[in-house]
């Protein structure tokens, strides 16, 4: 009898790959040229109580940990190739209307032209984001 182990990993389109580094270069030329300023955008979150979402129990017995609820606290942050550091801390999940809002609070920060780079996260590509996104590319 034949074995076959199959690995379901998404694999990068490497030519979009290669085209969005050279994008990203150019971007980072115009901003050390002082013609706009980019946006490295994520968020991660903080907890004192790890999250118990999953346990190994033994067949026939009952899990019995406790699984305390804290509060979480999330850091929505921007390093700006200005150098500067935009965050924001909050104590709720992250939605994608807050993403948007610390989107919004962002651009007026800047004042000026900005890109934003953000990863695929769903909440960066959810429809709340759409609007503030357009106003970014657009230049409004």
């Amino acid at each position: 009898m034949e074995t076959h182990t199959f690995i379901t990993q998404k694999k990068r389109d490497e030519a979009a790959f290669r085209s969005a580094q050279v994008e990203i270069a150019g971007l980072r030329s115009q901003a050390a040229a002082g013609e706009m300023v980019l946006a490295y955008c994520d968020e991660a979150g903080f907890s004192q109580v790890h999250p118990n979402r999953s346990a190994w129990t033994p067949k026939g017995s009952r899990h019995l940990s406790e699984a305390k609820r804290g509060k979480r606290l999330n850091v929505l942050a921007a390093m700006l190739s200005t150098g500067e550091l935009f965050s924001a801390k909050i104590w709720q999940s992250t939605t994608a209307e807050i993403f948007a809002g610390f989107i919004g609070l962002l651009k007026e920060h800047v004042g000026k032209k900005i890109t934003v780079i953000i990863d695929n996260a769903s909440v960066h590509k959810a429809k709340a984001t759409k609007p503030i996104m357009a106003l970014l590319e657009n230049k409004v």
